[in-house]
């Protein structure tokens, strides 16, 4: 299931399979192979109230939401300019409750299934949107590849900063390790980097052992 809901023109699907095998290292990616790391970025691990009123229609809300490939909705960017809804919203916010990509959305204006989430985000004549949010896990796995692909198919949409695990081969050296990975997690970033999707493949590709920033819904 891919959907997504945003302001502006249409966005096209893109499904990338990573299985180069880099020539050289670039040096990074160190750490123990398949082990997770859970970090301290979740700091907000219970479900959170957001608020979001407009005066019109005419007034951006700011948020681009989809469904990739989980039952789930997620945010998938956020337009904190100073005219939009969610801008004026994060800048009086206390910063655990900012919205930021990857975020998980739960219930929109008393919805809770997919579906009508998504249909009620399309309400065009929409003026007030109460979001419960749930803020993922993030956590680090190692992925030495030893001339192996590492199996991972991402899937990417332009609209997006994010990727999302759409698949994982058998034999691959995501496997080989044990990397704790599932499809429908969420690639934040690799080797320590947060970028454009592009960014972080190139990264990929050219380690020998990448280090992928992950989320999760549990």
């Amino acid at each position: 299931m891919f959907a997504c809901c945003c302001l502006g023109a249409q966005d096209s699907k893109e499904v990338h399979f990573v299985s180069t095998v880099a020539a050289t290292s670039d040096g990074l990616g160190h750490g123990t192979p398949g082990v997770d790391v859970r970090t301290e970025e979740a700091e907000r691990p219970e479900p959170f109230q957001v608020t979001l009123t407009r005066s019109s229609s005419m007034e951006p809300w700011g948020l681009v939401f989809h469904a990739p490939v989980t039952s789930t909705v997620f945010i998938g960017n956020v337009h904190s300019e100073a005219n939009s809804v969610v801008g004026a919203y994060n800048a009086k916010a206390p910063q655990l409750e900012r919205l930021r990509p990857g975020d998980c959305v739960r219930g929109v204006n008393g919805e809770t299934t997919p579906e009508a989430m998504l249909n009620s985000l399309h309400m065009p004549d929409m003026t007030s949107l109460q979001l419960t949010v749930v803020r993922p896990p993030v956590f680090q796995v190692t992925i030495p590849k030893n001339g192996k692909p590492l199996g991972l198919s991402l899937l990417r949409h332009s609209s997006f900063p994010l990727m999302y695990v759409n698949g994982i081969a058998s034999d691959c050296a995501t496997r080989t390790c044990g990397a704790d990975i599932l499809i429908g997690d969420c690639v934040l970033g690799v080797n320590g980097i947060r970028g454009e999707p592009q960014e972080l493949l190139d990264l990929i590709k050219a380690s020998e052992a990448p280090v992928l920033t992950l989320s999760r819904i549990t």
